[in-house]
This record gives C-alpha cells, sequence and structure tokens, in this order.
C-alpha cells in the first residue's frame, strides 16, 4: 500500500489501456497487493486511479439520469454520498416535487402525506415542497407517479 499519495507500487509498466474497463480496474487495485500476479499489476498502470474513479464517476451520473430521469441527479449523488458514509441512518431531505399542470392538488397532497407522513405544502401552483426522512428506494418509489414531472431537494438534516 503506498504510504503518500502519489506513490505508485506498479510505476514504469505499461500495458494497452483499452484492454481495462474501470470497474474491473478499482476490483484490482483494491485487492492487489505487492505479492500479486504480475499480469494485475501490469493491468493496474494501465490507467491511473483518478481517471479510472473519474469514469466510474461519469458512469453513475449517466445512469442516474438515465435510470432516474425524473430526480435531479445531484440530488440522487448526495443521497448516496450520504448513505455511504451512513448506512444505518436515513436522512431528512426538502424535496421539491414539480407536477404537471392541471392535476387535482388536493389529492396529490393527501397522497404525498399517506406515502411520506409529511404534509406537503404547494408553492407557485404545481410545485409542492415537503422534508421526509426518505431512502433513495422510496424516493425512486415515489417518482414513478405520472403526474410528477420533476423532483428536486437537498439533505437538510441527519
Amino acid at each position: 500500500m503506498p504510504e503518500r499519495l502519489g506513490d505508485n507500487p506498479f510505476s514504469g509498466v505499461r500495458v494497452n489501456k483499452s484492454k481495462l474497463n474501470s470497474e474491473r480496474y478499482l476490483k484490482l487495485f483494491f485487492t492487489a497487493n505487492d505479492n500479486s500476479k504480475p499480469e494485475i499489476r501490469t493491468e493496474l498502470e494501465s490507467k491511473s486511479t483518478c481517471n479510472a474513479l473519474l469514469e466510474m464517476y461519469y458512469t453513475l451520473v449517466g445512469n442516474a439520469s438515465k435510470y432516474l430521469s425524473k430526480i435531479d441527479t445531484k440530488l440522487v449523488i448526495e443521497m448516496i454520498r450520504y448513505h455511504t458514509g451512513n448506512p444505518n441512518k436515513i436522512p431528512c431531505i426538502r424535496l421539491e416535487i414539480t407536477f404537471k399542470p392541471d392535476i387535482n392538488f388536493s389529492k396529490k397532497k393527501d397522497d404525498l402525506y399517506k406515502k411520506t407522513g409529511r404534509c406537503a405544502e404547494i408553492w407557485d401552483g404545481n410545485l409542492f415542497v415537503i422534508d421526509p426522512r426518505i431512502t433513495l428506494q422510496e424516493l425512486e418509489h415515489l417518482a414513478r407517479d405520472t403526474d410528477i414531472e420533476h423532483i428536486t431537494g437537498e439533505i437538510t438534516t441527519t
């Protein structure tokens, strides 16, 4: 294991960079040690750690946008970061939910209360604001409502 940032135990080894994807690279990087096989060390040198992490981050952002398209990507990333540091806690999140025009706001407000246990405030006609404790899975379920156009927000308390 390197003792300082920037120390690389695999320096000087070069390989064809197109053979390695970032997930495999990180798996190899975090499981390799000084006694690793030479071919593992060779693959590890093909990308810098930062480049591999950036590729994985961009993949994560792209997948969040693709699969959770109604939820603000920044909120998704913030929730993942929070969960990584606090796996046993559910954060309180100030959600801003934009609904399609011409919906029954009273019914939607009641639905949100049933799903979250919190009362929603209506701002600017079709924007609801609510502060529930909610997981990313629950937020994904909430976003499946066909009347919801977009969900954004931020973690407010722990």
